[in-house]
Formats: C-alpha cells, sequence, structure tokens
C-alpha cells in the first residue's frame, strides 16, 4: 500500500513504542557495559553497590528517561498527505 491507513493516532503509538524500544535497548546496553566494566575491574569496591534492588532502580529510571526522549516524538509525529487530488500518498 502507498498509504498510512491507520489514523493519526496509530502513526503516533507506532513511533513512540518504536523510538522508546530503541532508546530503552541503547542505555540499558550502555549501563549494562558500566556494569560490567565494574565487575571486572573492580570487583570487591563495585560488590557494594550492585544490588537488585540497585539493578530495579537503575532498570526503572532507563525506562523513565527513554519515556522523557520519546515523548517529542509522540507529540509531533503525524500524517503527511503528498500529492494533488488524483493521487495522494499519505505517509506516517
Amino acid at each position: 500500500m502507498q498509504e498510512w491507513i491507520f489514523g493519526k493516532v496509530v502513526c503516533q503509538l507506532f513511533y513512540a513504542t518504536t523510538g522508546l524500544n530503541w532508546f530503552t535497548a541503547v542505555f540499558t546496553l550502555t549501563v549494562l557495559s558500566a556494569d560490567r566494566y565494574a565487575a571486572v575491574c573492580h570487583p570487591l569496591s563495585s560488590a557494594v553497590y550492585r544490588t537488585p534492588k540497585l539493578a530495579l532502580t537503575v532498570s526503572a529510571g532507563i525506562w523513565l528517561l527513554s519515556l522523557a526522549v520519546v515523548t517529542p516524538v509522540y507529540l509531533f509525529a503525524k500524517t503527511v498527505c503528498y500529492g494533488h487530488s488524483a493521487f495522494n500518498i499519505t505517509l506516517a
């Protein structure tokens, strides 16, 4: 199909959830890399703060940060019509 048939709300949800998953994955990999560095290079001193409670807190923080970063995508995503009256294409 050459047009977006699902409307503005689904367009916004599609781009927001896609962006949310991308940012969450990148932030999680970044935190995971920092955690692995601390565990390998500083095993004794990092054991003090590498707890399940902190892991849950950091995970929740990653999701909230990702949600904050993706908010403009949700707010400004829209469908745009291109073409003239004989042939219209709606892109998400």
